[in-house]
């Protein structure tokens, strides 16, 4: 039986996109093979196209062993796309296919120093273990029957690509003049030209906001009620006619307006972080990412703010902007206009020269009813405090 699975799929990975009821999840290695009938090849969502091949080889030995009432749910797709991982891949199925036992640290070290030499093996032993433990971290956090939804950012950032690409720098020195160099040359070459490419795909994961002094369309941020209906959150930066302030207008529906979380009011209630609430960070120099603004608007009104001085969790908690707030409530939504001057941000001469970093978060914290988290620009797991992954802020025509 073949069924239809609008699925996405890492061709290196674990990773899925939720299903619906019944269909099959797919594990895509590198290198040849079969798929059993009840399963369907997953088509590779854009983002994924391009990127780096790991070593599957203890994915394998699950479904192989205890994993084997998996294999309904679970497969294996070989795709030969010139790799280290790739060709370790093969192996490691035919070994399986045998009946042989597969141990992923001997034999992977094994087969790396016969193909790379024992100097550059270990380098791109590394190099491979750093990219499967993104992998298969970022699958664990919903366990082996939980597909999650992955994006380009969970599983590569400036930091990890640049410890890879140390690694086989590395490697090219220990096998040169070697048997093994053309082997490691060819690796290092695969890496680079997925690296151009991986770098394209997360700064386009990156929302911009094109402030041009018109009529814009809200940014739409991406959240969900608990019963899977879709609320919505939206926000929009503009300038004030004079050109010297920010202004962000924010919506949230509600469907629940009588069940907000609500403890307390006035300017800068200091648990305003526990209410219902949008929380905004903005940046505005890019190349200084540690000096932020942080701002947080409660549905009740409440305005908080602190400024951000370096890299951690210490802020300036008695900084006060001059930012205005506006609140608007209806039976089913609530609003907030609030305008900020882009002196606050360090800015005295109207509209900054510079494009900002933000990020806006909505917290439905609700009493009785399953609250919710959305945002502009998406994050990793972790504190919101990531300008890394922040949106872009710009401040002329698209």
């Amino acid at each position: 039986m073949n069924r239809k699975v609008s699925s996405i799929l890492l061709a290196a990975g674990l990773c899925t996109l939720p299903l619906a009821a019944g269909e099959a999840h797919l594990l895509t290695v590198a290198n040849g093979g079969e798929i059993p009938a009840e399963t369907t090849e997953f088509t590779a969502k854009p983002w994924f196209d391009g990127t780096l091949s790991i070593p599957l080889d203890r994915a394998m030995i699950y479904l192989a062993g205890k994993g084997k009432e998996q294999k309904k749910h679970f497969a294996v797709k070989v795709v030969n796309d010139g790799s280290l991982a790739g060709e370790y891949n093969a192996f490691v199925q035919k070994k399986l296919e045998k009946g042989e036992t597969v141990d992923p640290v001997a034999d992977r070290k094994k087969f790396l120093n016969e193909r790379c030499g024992t100097a550059a093996g270990g380098y791109i032993y590394e190099y491979l273990r750093i990219m499967e433990r993104m992998v298969y971290t970022n699958f664990a956090l919903t366990g082996f029957n939980g597909p999650l939804k992955p994006q380009i950012f969970n599983f590569y950032d400036a930091k990890v690509l640049d410890k890879l690409e140390s690694l086989l720098k590395s490697a090219v020195r220990a096998a040169a003049e070697s048997k093994y160099a053309a082997k490691v040359n060819a690796e290092y070459a695969y890496f680079k030209a997925r690296r151009t490419n991986i770098e394209k795909l997360l700064d386009a994961s990156r929302p911009r906001f094109y402030v041009s002094g018109t009529a814009g369309v809200p940014a739409v941020m991406n959240g969900y009620l608990g019963d899977d209906v879709q609320v919505k959150s939206t926000v929009k930066f503009d300038v004030t006619p004079d050109k010297k302030s920010l202004i962000i207008k924010l919506f949230a529906e509600e469907p629940h307006m009588d069940k907000r979380r609500i403890t307390g009011t006035g300017r800068d209630y200091p648990d305003a972080w526990k209410d219902d609430r949008f929380e905004i960070f903005i940046v505005p120099d890019p190349d200084k990412p540690q000096k932020c603004i942080q701002l947080i608007i409660t549905s009740a009104g409440v305005f908080w703010d602190s400024k951000r001085e370096d890299v951690g969790y210490d802020h300036n908690v008695s900084w006060n902007s001059r930012g205005q707030l506006e609140m608007k409530h209806s039976g089913k939504h609530w609003e907030a206009v609030l305008t900020v001057p882009f002196a606050d941000f360090g800015w005295e001469n109207g509209v900054p020269e510079k494009m900002f970093l933000a990020n806006v978060y909505r917290y439905r914290t609700m009493r009785g009813v399953k609250g919710t988290f959305a945002s502009w620009s998406p994050i990793n797991f972790g504190a919101n405090f990531q300008p890394e992954r922040f949106g872009f802020i710009i401040w002329e025509d698209k």
